[in-house]
């Protein structure tokens, strides 16, 4: 199973962009293999990839369950929230 938890750099959504366009170029996927893969249209993906959207919760359900990608509750949580609560 791939982990998405403690990617580095920027914030969620970049850092969301980063591993999924990462992931997809891993198994040699062109962006419509990917959106056909998970169930969206070729042009959410590429907003996904690019990251100019925000993933919804639905993108990231669909995402875990069709491509074995686990994430986390903290992976979708403001950055300035979850680094208050570092000790």
């Amino acid at each position: 199973m791939y982990n998405f938890h403690g990617s580095q750099g920027g914030g969620m959504v970049l850092r969301y962009a980063v591993f999924l366009d990462e992931y997809r170029r891993r198994r040699g996927w062109t962006i419509k293999v990917m959106a056909e893969k998970v169930g969206v249209s070729m042009d959410r993906m590429e907003a996904l990839l690019s990251g100019q959207h925000e993933p919804k919760a639905g993108d990231a359900v669909r995402m875990e369950r069709k491509l074995d990608i686990m994430w986390f509750p903290e992976d979708f949580e403001r950055q300035d929230l979850a680094e208050t609560r570092k000790p």
